[in-house]
């Protein structure tokens, strides 16, 4: 069987083994599927552990550990050297190569809910996430700027998204990429009108569980709101496909879990 699996700390809620069943299943693929529930400091043991299988292919990672999964790497993807973020992690041979797939995956959730290219995007965030989403929105002609509650944060951001700070321009995207504990300085900037919108704007929060877009501000002042799922079930693909070279159908996946949700 092949080994995959996801590593982060607090990730007992993870939809992940679940869709990854689900690809598995779409691709004929027997899969032994690992949750690596873990603190910082256990993090390259954990790893090390993981990858001593013969059948290790890949693991994903997520909060808190994206920028350290690059230390962990021997070789990074170009989209992983401009967010500084990686939450994909593929084993070839004795080598260990980094890739990020969450911007791509937001694009790609997206794309058929707008065109995206010439828009202005404020990305309210400064984690792994936000980088990823950053970067690939750059390269889809998307004009991007960021907000978040610690500004030093931005300051430290790799070159390509430095000095982005957002100054008030009336945007066509928000995208919250904040935890739900801190939906509340996301909901004051909105509100008081900090975060100008341009007419028919599109609000999306990346937290797939107990995300903002059923809160009724949202709801008055976009003309639609999603929430993560999309972007967890696509970047999730694009893992699979590195590790294993096939495409399966996210939009199956998806549907299977918004049909389980509801």
């Amino acid at each position: 069987m092949e080994r995959i699996g996801i590593i982060g700390s607090n990730i007992q809620y993870t939809l992940s083994p679940k869709i990854h069943k689900r690809f598995a299943e779409q691709s004929g693929i027997k899969i032994d599927y690992k949750v690596i529930d873990c603190q910082t400091k256990e993090f390259k043991k954990n790893l090390d552990i993981f990858f001593e299988h013969d059948e290790a292919r890949g693991i994903n990672v997520t909060v808190p550990f994206k920028e350290l999964a690059i230390n962990f790497s021997t070789n990074i993807d170009p989209l992983v050297d401009k967010c500084n973020s990686a939450n994909t992690l593929h084993k070839i041979g004795d080598k260990i190569k980094a890739y990020t797939t969450d911007g791509t995956g937001f694009v790609q959730s997206i794309k058929q809910l707008v065109d995206i290219k010439g828009k202005r995007a404020l990305i309210v965030g400064a984690g792994g996430a936000a980088r990823s989403v950053g970067a690939s929105l750059l390269d889809h002609d998307v004009i991007v700027s960021y907000m978040n509650r610690n500004q030093n944060r931005l300051e430290t951001f790799p070159d390509c998204l430095r000095d982005r700070i957002y100054n008030g321009e009336a945007v066509d995207l928000v995208i919250n990429s904040t935890p739900p504990i801190a939906s509340e300085y996301i909901l004051t900037k909105i509100l008081t009108e900090e975060i100008n919108l341009q007419p028919n704007p599109l609000f999306v929060d990346l937290s797939y569980k107990n995300s903002l877009i059923n809160n009724q501000d949202i709801k008055s002042r976009f003309l639609s709101s999603i929430d993560g799922l999309g972007m967890l079930v696509f970047q999730a693909a694009l893992s699979f496909k590195i590790w294993f070279g096939i495409e399966v159908d996210p939009y199956l996946v998806i549907s299977e879990l918004v049909d389980e949700r509801d």
